[in-house]
């Protein structure tokens, strides 16, 4: 659908917050599902870009964030408000959430993998799965400038751990870090997103800890609908060594153990 830009605000050098006007998306959205953006009118680039859905209102606007990454992207950031957009979504398979057994939770965000996580932890309380105190985001990042949306936790009243590699904000240290020791004390359900090595540890420590995980891959896409098939993962499979799966049709979200890390 065609979506009218209301604002493209620079959060800082690297990161931007676009928010959107697309009723019939934000309708039909559920945590963990993403869209597909073309980032200007022409056919340079050709391919739609891939964003995770951040968060949505009744009103009908979406919003995402996003990093510079390359072209694409720097075109994005130079959107006005007023602008239109292509947008196609919402696609994937976002987190499933559970329907009973009320314990903690621990979402685990690499820098831009925070993204997806906010509709969750609304999702979780709005349903009462929880309340806001027995949810814990970890939130990792290179620096202070990776770490983001963490105020729009702290809002909701969900408790909100940061560590940097660097130590410049929060603890020093990897993300992983900060869950080893909350998972060997009480292991709790995992959500995650965020660069593919994160995730790879992540799901590791909740192997190694018996406790469920739920990941959000990142991935290429050219299409974002399962046609071209260049978004797959190897998964395991019930009869074969492996299965390959689609992330944008299968995915993004997957069960961690059933993921050929």
């Amino acid at each position: 659908m065609k979506c009218r830009v209301i604002t493209n605000k620079q959060l800082n050098p690297r990161y931007y917050k676009l928010t959107v006007l697309a009723k019939e998306i934000a309708d039909q959205a559920q945590p963990g599902q993403f869209v597909m953006l073309q980032v200007n009118s022409g056919f340079d680039p050709l391919l739609r870009r891939p964003f995770a859905i951040h968060r949505w209102w009744d009103g009908g606007e979406i919003e995402i964030l996003y990093q510079i990454a390359g072209k694409g992207t720097r075109l994005l950031s130079q959107l006005c408000a007023g602008a239109v957009v292509d947008i196609l979504g919402p696609l994937g398979k976002g987190f499933s959430l559970p329907l009973t057994g009320v314990r903690p939770f621990l979402l685990v965000a690499g820098s831009i993998g925070v993204a997806p996580l906010l509709p969750l932890a609304q999702d979780l309380i709005s349903k009462q799965v929880l309340t806001p105190n027995q949810i814990t985001l970890l939130a990792g990042g290179k620096s202070q400038a990776d770490i983001l949306a963490v105020q729009e936790f702290g809002d909701l009243g969900v408790r909100v751990k940061i560590c940097t590699e660097d130590g410049s904000f929060g603890q020093k240290g990897l993300v992983t870090d900060l869950l080893a020791p909350l998972l060997q004390t009480a292991p709790s359900p995992v959500f995650a997103c965020g660069p593919t090595g994160m995730l790879k540890a992540v799901a590791e420590l909740c192997r190694q800890y018996q406790t469920p995980c739920q990941v959000s891959l990142e991935a290429a896409m050219a299409c974002g609908v399962g046609a071209c098939q260049g978004c797959v993962v190897k998964t395991q499979a019930e009869h074969a060594d492996f299965k390959f799966q689609r992330v944008c049709c299968e995915g993004p979200v997957f069960e961690a153990e059933k993921v050929i890390w």
